[in-house]
Formats: structure tokens, sequence, C-alpha cells
């Protein structure tokens, strides 16, 4: 009987990085190249966006980032949703 509640495997390979050049991005993080830019994501709560703040700061190193849950006019409709904004660098 073992300890341990998953068997440890031996020479399993490991596999070939993926390779994410054509892949596109889900969120316009790449496009907010100023201070003061952002998106919009209708039907998101902002507390859903926290790991795709923290990926994206570390993607691009000095950028940092906040979201805000909001309502904003949309096709003559007012939607919920999250807005992204590129805010003050991070130092250094």
């Amino acid at each position: 009987m073992t300890d341990f509640l998953y068997d440890v495997d031996v020479d399993v390979p490991m596999p070939e990085p993926h390779e994410f050049s054509n892949q596109k991005h889900k969120y316009p993080f790449p496009a907010l190249t100023a201070v003061g830019m952002s998106f919009f994501i209708p039907g998101m709560k902002s507390s859903k966006m926290s790991s795709a703040i923290i990926n994206a700061r570390k993607r691009f190193p000095g950028r940092n980032f906040t979201a805000r849950n909001v309502r904003e006019r949309r096709d003559g409709e007012m939607v919920e949703g999250t807005r992204i904004w590129r805010i003050a660098d991070l130092a250094p």
C-alpha cells in the first residue's frame, strides 16, 4: 500500500511546447499601448478578470491594468460588463 493518492511515473516524455505565434489573444491587452486605453467585455464581472490581468502584467513587464464593473450604452441599450484600463506603469 502506498502513502500517496497518485502514482509516481518514471520516463514519461514531456510533450513539445506549443507554438503560440499564430494564436489570437482572447483579450486585447497587447493593443493597450498607452496609459488610459481600455476595452469593454460585455456580460463579464471584473472579479473574473484578475487572473487575466495578472498574466498580462507578466507578459508585458512594466505595464499595469485594472478592471471595473460598468454599465455602458451599446446599440441603444444599457449593457453591464467589465472595462479594463491600462493604468500608470509600474516602476522598473
